[in-house]
């Protein structure tokens, strides 16, 4: 699946949008890992789960995600870029 912003890494899919990352995460998908190159920040997430959420996103089907719950989990992956990474 070619999706715009994301590419296939090898255990998951790299995320660089973070409209698309919030979303997964709003799903109870936690990214595995995140990667900064230059000045881009990559969030890798289980190619199953997100492969279905992303083509979900871009089509604008089901599952709908309440606004707070999708902020919410945009500030959770901002702190996560912010903070320097997982703890």
């Amino acid at each position: 699946m070619k999706s715009i912003g994301s590419n296939t890494h090898v255990n998951g899919i790299k995320i660089k949008d973070l409209g698309v990352a919030a979303y997964i995460v709003s799903n109870d998908i936690r990214p595995l890992s995140f990667e900064r190159l230059e000045n881009t920040v990559y969030f890798v997430f289980p190619k199953d789960s997100a492969e279905r959420l992303i083509a979900s996103y871009w089509s604008d089907n089901e599952p709908f995600i309440p606004a707070r719950q999708l902020f919410a989990a945009q500030r959770s992956l901002k702190d996560l870029i912010f903070s320097g990474g997982p703890q």
